[in-house]
């Protein structure tokens, strides 16, 4: 049998755990997929989280059979606060660290076009699918 993998799926997976996780933090409205959306204003950025895909590659096979793949995300988080964007970074490590992705990069900024602060960092880690 084979088992179909979207990467949609796993941004899904992640949002979805971020917004369980977060909800004391950061509405769910304000974690996107990809791209934020550019209607916003930059008041109504603050505070928001970006799930971007980096990387989802085949790393393990079971004959000629993909049963696994390395995966990274690069998560940017953007607040007003620095403090509280710092926070906010601290909880989302813990929350891929549980699902057993280790962080590889941080960047740690003041965004020169909305004046925010934004954490960002790539996770990474594999996910075995059969």
């Amino acid at each position: 049998m084979t088992v179909e993998v979207y990467t949609e799926d796993w941004l899904e997976i992640l949002r979805t755990n971020l917004v369980e996780n977060l909800t004391e933090l950061v509405d769910e409205n304000r974690i996107y997929k990809f791209s934020v959306p550019d209607e916003l204003s930059d008041e109504q950025l603050s505070p928001c989280i970006r799930i971007n895909l980096a990387d989802f590659s085949p790393n393990n096979w079971a004959g000629n059979e993909v049963i696994g793949y390395h995966v990274e995300f690069l998560i940017d988080i953007w607040h007003e606060n620095h403090t509280k964007v710092f926070i906010i970074g601290q909880h989302v490590q813990q929350i891929l660290r549980e699902m057993s992705f280790r962080q590889s990069s941080p960047t740690f900024d003041e965004d020169e076009d909305t004046k925010m602060y934004r954490d960002s960092r790539m996770y990474e880690g594999n996910i075995l699918i059969k």
